[in-house]
């Protein structure tokens, strides 16, 4: 578990200046990497490494080994710097050196990318030389062509490949300083280059995928570990941490959802309306939050569609199950609401084991069309292990029928229909699912809109 620094090393003559990271500026240097190493690596040790990446000769056309590794190109406006600085011209093997740092410096030569295959071999070249659970940085300010680009593509990759930690993208932005005359013109302490960690924008990808789990498969764990991470004290960029609020309750949310949808349990979902998420910042306060608080905007959307009452929650969940083909979920979500539905329906506990088993035996009651009060033998037929439970059905079955009377009988049919498609899915049986997969939506959002009328559910915001 070592720390690796990249550095790509370009083929320009590199003019001296001072770098900035945050309030900490370096003296002045040639090479962005000689000041990266001294604010990053400092305290590494003999298990840490600098790995330079540099281009070789090819043909007449000098690489970046020659031109800057073993020796120093000259910008001949900045000679005269050169000599107040140092004493000799020096490539950035020896100035990396000369800064006598515990780890290991090396050269790993790459290819130009001027051919279709360099690209992989620079992949497989760096991934090569990292091994699992290490902490990466790259240093990107001289990487040429594309390189760039492809530095938060190879994190991605090591990753998920050797468990890789990324530390830091590292940009010297030189050019801030203007034009090469107008930099060489500048005394030496007013030449004084910010450089960036571009981490943040990496991130976003990972930000990206961790919501897009959530939205599309109810798994909430990378979004929850992205989350934790960010309340560390090292983990935080100061824009993070005026959201740490707004985080931790979207963390708790999702949560609450990931579990109810994993383990098919309603219960979990009540608990988010409970929960009070802070408003995020407008985008005139922290414009560099705008790329995270559009993919929290949908998280929040998500966690707004759920209700105080697990009956709602059920239709809910199963309609969410529906518009991400998971149907099996969707059945047991949808049968287990309904039969919390008839409960309130007919002034039973829906939280109640026995209430709950009693609803089929009553729709079967009632779908047979039997003359119930002249034939009280069907109520009597129901039987249970508990005598307690039989009296108790006994004595309210019949008001119970009489909430139904109007009802259709082809709706509390629906029922035990659901039941046999739940049964058919849930336990491979044989079944006509062509149909199942046409009506079931339908019914769902017939039981549905029942429920919310009949005792007054507000719809969900979404």
């Amino acid at each position: 578990m070592a720390r690796i620094l990249f550095c790509f090393l370009g083929t320009n003559a590199y003019v001296h200046c001072s770098y900035k990271f945050n309030d900490v500026i370096s003296a002045p240097v040639r090479y962005v990497q000689e000041a990266l190493a001294l604010h990053l690596c400092k305290e590494w040790t003999s298990d840490d490494r600098i790995v330079v990446l540099g281009t070789e000769d090819v043909g007449s056309r000098k690489g970046s080994v020659s031109r800057n590794w073993d020796t120093a190109s000259f910008c001949k406006q900045d000679e005269e710097t050169a000599v107040q600085v140092e004493h000799a011209p020096q490539g950035l093997k020896d100035r990396l050196n000369a800064l006598s740092l515990r780890c290991k410096i090396e050269m790993l030569p790459i290819p130009d990318a001027t051919e279709s295959g360099d690209l992989w071999e620079v992949i497989r070249t760096i991934s090569s030389h990292v091994g699992r659970a290490d902490t990466v940085y790259f240093d990107i300010t001289h990487s040429f062509r594309f390189l760039p680009m492809v530095v938060p593509s190879i994190i991605s990759f090591l990753k998920r490949t050797k468990e890789m930690i990324p530390g830091g993208i590292y940009y010297g932005a030189f050019e801030t300083l203007g034009d090469m005359n107008t930099i060489v013109q500048k005394p030496l302490e007013q030449r004084i280059a910010p450089v960036r960690d571009l981490m943040e924008l990496y991130e976003m990808t990972e930000w990206g995928e961790a919501v897009q789990a959530i939205l599309d498969n109810g798994d909430e764990r990378l979004l929850q570990k992205i989350i934790r991470e960010k309340q560390q004290p090292d983990g935080n960029s100061r824009a993070i941490r005026k959201i740490s609020g707004y985080l931790k309750a979207i963390e708790k949310g999702v949560g609450n959802v990931g579990t109810a949808l994993r383990l098919t349990d309603v219960k979990e979902l009540k608990k988010i309306p409970g929960i009070n998420i802070p408003a995020l910042p407008s985008m005139d306060e922290m414009p560099q939050l705008y790329p995270l608080t559009e993919l929290l905007e949908k998280i929040h959307s998500l966690l707004q569609r759920w209700h105080s009452d697990d009956i709602a929650n059920g239709f809910e969940a199963a309609t969410w199950c529906i518009e991400h083909q998971r149907m099996a979920q969707a059945l047991t979500f949808t049968h287990e609401a309904a039969k919390g539905y008839f409960c309130k329906r007919f002034g039973w506990n829906p939280n109640t084991v026995d209430h709950r088993e009693a609803v089929s035996y009553l729709l079967r009651i009632y779908s047979k069309e039997l003359d119930r009060d002249k034939n009280p033998t069907a109520i009597s037929g129901f039987s249970s292990r508990n005598p307690e439970t039989e009296k108790w059905f006994k004595e309210s079955a019949h008001n119970a029928l009489q909430t139904l009377e109007g009802e259709s009988i082809d709706f509390c049919k629906s029922f035990a229909v659901l039941g046999g498609w739940r049964n058919t899915v849930n336990h491979s049986k044989s079944g006509d699912r062509s149909r199942m997969m046409r009506e079931f939506p339908e019914l769902l959002g017939i039981y549905k809109d029942k429920y919310h009328k009949e005792f007054q559910i507000e719809s969900c915001r979404v």
